[in-house]
């Protein structure tokens, strides 16, 4: 048995409801067991399951502590954004996906950053280029004066 908390957003009442009769109702969408075991958790998201309906923006969360997943807890999801936990050089971080208008903006700045850089880079390069000519016009003239 393990506390499990779900987090609910734009839900219809009757999902209030359910959950507020087998757990604690502690904020509004919060719900808390401190000792929900994995019998009543997994016919909990069944209902909750088969009452959800998709392409709503209807959400729901669940976690619960799960020492073989990352950060020793596990994370249920019905509808958007759809969370997963990872762990990366160390540190547990909730992976979400990127919508279809987030992905676009990101590819925008990316694209206006990589123009920024290539700027940047061809500067570089015309500086190096003309200094280089420099330095062969100031080689040319040291060597010319040697001989003379």
């Amino acid at each position: 048995m393990s506390m499990t908390v779900v987090v609910t957003r734009n839900v219809p009442d009757r999902f209030r409801g359910f959950l507020a009769s087998c757990m604690c109702e502690i904020a509004p969408g919060v719900y808390t067991a401190p000792r929900m075991n994995a019998g009543i958790r997994e016919r909990v998201q069944k209902v909750l399951q088969e009452w959800f309906e998709p392409d709503t923006d209807w959400g729901i969360v669940m976690t619960w502590v799960d020492q073989k997943q990352p950060g020793g807890q596990s994370l249920w999801n019905l509808g958007s954004p759809r969370t997963e936990l990872r762990k990366h050089c160390g540190i547990f971080l909730a992976k979400r996906d990127l919508s279809q208008e987030a992905i676009k903006k990101l590819a925008k700045s990316v694209d206006a950053s990589l123009t920024q850089e290539a700027e940047l880079i061809r500067e570089e390069l015309k500086a190096s280029r003309s200094l280089t000519t420099e330095e062969k016009k100031q080689e040319s003239k040291t060597t010319r004066s040697e001989w003379a």
